[in-house]
């Protein structure tokens, strides 16, 4: 069986420690990731650049 787990200094040891004796392997991740620093997104229109914009349409 295998588990990824956050790594986290010590106590990530800790676990592996425990674990040692089951059949289980571990794989670790870093809690800080680009993903949390980057954000990619669309840029936001002022009030302005919403003129003339049809939304819904009734029918």
């Amino acid at each position: 069986t295998y588990f990824n787990v956050p790594y986290v200094k010590n106590i990530s040891e800790r676990f592996r420690y425990c674990v040692r004796d089951l059949d289980v392997r571990l794989s670790y991740t870093g809690i800080n990731t680009l993903r949390k620093f980057i954000k990619v997104g669309k840029d936001c229109l002022l009030n302005d650049s919403r003129s003339n914009i049809v939304y819904k349409i009734n029918c």
